[in-house]
């Protein structure tokens, strides 16, 4: 078995607060996480699993460019 991160080593990690991983669990958002007993702890897998999952990238999708702050930020091709 493969140690679990506790809450504090996660925030660390995703350069989150504590307080915000509490509230993702609340909102039932963030990585899953386990009980042990009354301590949250997180697996590596479920982490790189969950970060998968996340928004990535650097373009805007075509359909938002009609925006107008977006037009202003675009760059010519």
């Amino acid at each position: 078995m493969q140690p679990l991160f506790t809450e504090e080593e996660v925030s660390e990690q995703l350069k989150v607060t504590v307080a915000c991983l509490r509230k993702w669990r609340l909102l039932g958002k963030g990585p899953r996480y386990v009980k042990v007993g009354n301590r949250v702890r997180y697996a590596p897998e479920d982490l790189t699993g969950w970060l998968a999952t996340q928004p990535a990238g650097g373009t805007i999708p075509q359909e938002r460019l009609h925006d107008s702050k977006l037009k202003r930020m675009a760059v010519p091709a």
